[in-house]
């Protein structure tokens, strides 16, 4: 593996383990979850192999399979992970375009994940009414 794609695959790693500890408060099904994580996984495998040609396809590829699944779990935070995923995929396009490098992409979804874990913990009943999607940090 060249040190790009190996670099590349830690971040990714990086990124994924903060997207999933955010979704992890949510208190979800494993379920969604292990789907979540098998699509990454195949998603960056897909890019590895030249199927996927960028980050932010990868972003994609997940966020539909990690978005279906909770979906189909009846998950009540749905605004919060469509909000994850298109969290994911703003910073994945600013990575293929140069504007921020690796660390800056893990540390940005980081504080997006604070945020979301915040809100959460803020919320006496964060499944009755609260618009997750509305407050979080989406500025870099």
């Amino acid at each position: 593996m060249d040190r790009k794609l190996f670099k590349d695959a830690l971040c990714l790693v990086a990124v994924f383990t903060v997207i999933i500890g955010a979704l992890t408060i949510l208190q979800s099904p494993s379920g969604a979850l292990k789907v979540s994580e098998l699509a990454m996984d195949d998603c960056e495998h897909r890019r590895e192999l030249g199927e996927l040609k960028s980050h932010a396809d990868v972003a994609a590829c997940a966020n539909a399979a990690m978005v279906q699944e909770f979906h189909n779990e009846g998950s009540t935070y749905m605004p919060l992970i469509q909000r994850i995923a298109d969290k994911r995929l703003e910073v994945a396009r600013r990575l293929d375009k140069g504007e921020i490098d690796d660390p800056q992409a893990a540390e940005e979804l980081s504080r997006f994940s604070d945020s979301a874990i915040a809100m959460y913990a803020a919320s006496e009943h964060p499944a009755t009414g609260h618009d997750w999607g509305k407050g979080l940090t989406s500025s870099h």
